[in-house]
């Protein structure tokens, strides 16, 4: 029966018809057992509250399902806190080379932080949106859970955004340790078979584009949108489109500067 409106929940949130959805997902909420009988209606819950524009709820939702699989995540962190963990993160990662990152052995589903890094892997994307500010605490826990224990498809998403931070994190600003992750992330994505519209803007929109052709990497952001459109995700297929206006833009605007500048005065 929770199987059944567990499905029912999925196809009806596919279909636009999100009261339906959301009829289906209070019924499992109340006749689930078990956080694990609710774990995959609380997933569809979260997309479709980030659907209705709801991302802090989308936000509290996952912080609940985290803290029910024992997982401590604070109210807010300072930046100090969040520099010295980026540090401590990154300490790890600087200490292993290409092939043993890459070599790192699959979690298995079954395996109860499976379902830990499903919720963080969304969950960043809610921050993104909701809570800027605990993306560093967020992507470097996916990081350290998957170097302990093991990488999975959902870890993908984190190495990605933790890559993007640090591109963006002034306290702890590196590139080209940041392209290093990015790059084992598309590595790992490759791997899982993974088609995830999220990874596309979150590593050729953020991150490749410190390094890489600004027209390679907006070629690539329009096939995050068109995955996006084939497995359904609107939201992410449009942000992939902006993201790739915006890469357009700058290349024109840089390509423009160039033009005026090699012109005899």
């Amino acid at each position: 029966s929770i199987r059944l409106f567990c499905l029912l929940a999925n196809a009806a949130y596919s279909c636009g018809r999100l009261d339906d959805a959301n009829d289906a997902i209070q019924n499992v909420l109340k006749e689930g057992q078990s956080i694990e009988d609710k774990l995959d209606v609380y997933y569809v819950l979260v997309t479709l509250l980030m659907s209705s524009k709801r991302a802090e709820d989308a936000y509290s939702v996952c912080h609940e399902v985290l803290s029910q699989l024992d997982e401590n995540i604070p109210a807010s962190c300072d930046a100090q806190e969040l520099a010295a963990l980026l540090r401590k993160t990154n300490n790890v990662l600087n200490t292993m080379s290409d092939s043993e990152l890459l070599g790192m052995k699959n979690m298995d589903s079954s395996d109860r932080l499976y379902s830990v890094l499903r919720f963080y892997s969304i969950m960043v994307v809610v921050a993104f949106f909701s809570k800027p500010q605990m993306m560093p605490f967020l992507t470097s826990r996916i990081v350290q859970i998957s170097i302990a224990h093991g990488v999975c498809k959902h870890s993908v998403r984190g190495f990605v955004q933790y890559a993007a931070v640090l591109c963006s994190c002034k306290a702890m600003k590196d590139i080209p340790g940041a392209c290093r992750i990015g790059r084992m992330a598309m590595a790992f994505a490759k791997q899982f078979n993974l088609s995830d519209p999220h990874i596309y803007y979150g590593y050729f929109g953020f991150v490749a584009c410190h390094t890489e052709p600004l027209q390679a990497c907006a070629d690539m952001i329009r096939q995050g949108f068109i995955i996006g459109m084939q497995v359904g995700d609107i939201s992410t297929a449009f942000f992939n489109a902006i993201q790739h206006i915006r890469l357009v833009s700058i290349y024109i605007l840089l390509m423009t500067k160039m033009g005026t500048a090699a012109q005899p005065k």
